[in-house]
C-alpha cells in the first residue's frame, strides 16, 4: 500500500468504515515495519504535565520530525512529545480519527472530509507539499498534454492524481471526456508505463522516475512542480485538544523550524536520521525528498493567506472540497477554509524572528 493518501474519507468515531484511497506516495518506503513509539522527554513547568502524542507514517515530508525527536528539539521549545511511527497508512489514519494520537499531517482533502465527516480539526501550518513527486508519464511521441485527445490514460479515480490530470487537461483546453481514463491504482499505473502496457500514466515517486527511465522513451510531461501547493502536507490537531494546549501547539510550530533548520546545517547527519527511519539508503531518500518543497515560515504564511494565488489554501482547498463532491466522496457542500485553519501559532512564530 503507498504511503501516504491526499484523499481519504475518513473513519469517524462512530465506526464509519474508513475508505483510504492512496495517491503519490512510494511503496518503496518501509510500510511493512509495525508502529514505533519513540519519546523526547522535556521538563518546563507550563507543559511537563502533558505529552502530545504525534503519529505520522514513512513519507519523507514528515522526517524532519524524526530529527526533532533524535536531536531533543521538542524540549528545547517546551514539549514533552511521543511519535509514533506507522508502517501502514491506515493505521496512523485510525490512530488519529479516534483520538489515539492527538496530531498528524493530513492533506488539504483529507482535512475537508474529515471535517464533513465529522472529526473537528484544524490545521495550523502547511509544512511543505508535493514539488514534482506527483505527475503524469507519457511517451515521447505525445509533445503535450494538448495531446492527450482519444488517448488512453491509466489513474486512479477520486484520488488527487485525477484531480491533477484534469487540471492538466484544463490547462490545455481538454476535459476528462476527451480522454479514455482506465481506473488503476497510481503505483500500477507507474509500472504499467514502465512495462510498455500504458503510453500516458498518473503516477508518483519512485515510480514516476523509474517509470521514465525504465521505458526509455517516455518523460514526465506534467507534474506538481506544475501546480505548487496541490498536494500539501498540513500539521492538523484535533480541535478540542488543540484548545486545551496552544502553548504545546505553539512549541510544535517552533520544533518544526527548528528541524529544517538543523537538516539545512547538519545534511549529511539529518539525512542518515531520516533514511534510517524511512528505511531506505541515503541516496535513495535524497532522491524521494527532491520531489518535496519545505516551506520557509514566510512562505507558510501565504498558505493561509486568502489573496494569495499560489500555494493559498483558500485558492486550492476551494477547488479540492469542489472535486470531492462531484466525484461523491463527501456527502455534504465543502466547509469554508476558514473555518479549518488556525494562523495564531504561525504568526506568533513570525512574530519572534529576528528582523
Amino acid at each position: 500500500m503507498p504511503i501516504r493518501s491526499l484523499i481519504r474519507l475518513v473513519l469517524s468515531v462512530l465506526g464509519v468504515g474508513l475508505l483510504i484511497v492512496a495517491c503519490n506516495q512510494s511503496a518503496s518506503l518501509d510500510v511493512s515495519q509495525t508502529a514505533t513509539p519513540s519519546a523526547s522527554s522535556a521538563q518546563p513547568a507550563q507543559t511537563a504535565a502533558v505529552t502530545v502524542k504525534m503519529g505520522f507514517n514513512n513519507w519523507p515530508g514528515f522526517m524532519p520530525w524524526k530529527v526533532a525527536d533524535e536531536k531533543n528539539l521538542f524540549e528545547k521549545h517546551g514539549v514533552k512529545a511521543e511519535i509514533t511511527w506507522f508502517g501502514q497508512l491506515s493505521d496512523m489514519l485510525n490512530a488519529y480519527n479516534t483520538g489515539r494520537v492527538d496530531t498528524t499531517a493530513l492533506t488539504t482533502g483529507d482535512l475537508i472530509s474529515g471535517v464533513v465527516q465529522g472529526i473537528q480539526q484544524k490545521t495550523i501550518l502547511m509544512m511543505g507539499y508535493s514539488n514534482g513527486g506527483d505527475g503524469i508519464l507519457a511517451t515521447n511521441n505525445v509533445k503535450s498534454v494538448a495531446d492527450f485527445k482519444g488517448k488512453t490514460v491509466y489513474v486512479e479515480q477520486g484520488t488527487v492524481s485525477e484531480h491533477m490530470l484534469l487540471l492538466a487537461l484544463k490547462k490545455y483546453g481538454l476535459t476528462d471526456t476527451d480522454v479514455n481514463i482506465v481506473n488503476t491504482p497510481g503505483d500500477t499505473a507507474g509500472t504499467s508505463f514502465a512495462a510498455g502496457k500504458a503510453d500516458i500514466a498518473v503516477t508518483y515517486e519512485p515510480y514516476l522516475s523509474k517509470g521514465a527511465a525504465t521505458r526509455g522513451t517516455g518523460r514526465v510531461i506534467f507534474s506538481s512542480k506544475d501546480l505548487p501547493g496541490l498536494l500539501p502536507d498540513l500539521m492538523t490537531l484535533r480541535q478540542d485538544w488543540l484548545e486545551q494546549n496552544p502553548a504545546i501547539a505553539q512549541g510544535l510550530v517552533d520544533t518544526w523550524f527548528d528541524a529544517l533548520r538543523y537538516q539545512q546545517e547538519h545534511p549529511e547527519e539529518a539525512l542518515a536520521i531520516q533514511a534510517k527511519q524511512a528505511g531506505v539508503k541515503p541516496e535513495e531518500f535524497v532522491g524521494l525528498r527532491d520531489g518535496l518543497k519545505f516551506l520557509t515560515p514566510e512562505e507558510a504564511m501565504l498558505a493561509f493567506d486568502p489573496k494569495d494565488k499560489t500555494i493559498s489554501l483558500y485558492t486550492n482547498g476551494a477547488g479540492i472540497g469542489q472535486f470531492l463532491y462531484e466525484k461523491k466522496l463527501i456527502d455534504k457542500e465543502p466547509p469554508n477554509m476558514d473555518s479549518l485553519i488556525d494562523d495564531r501559532f504561525l504568526k506568533a512564530h513570525l512574530a519572534k524572528q529576528p528582523t
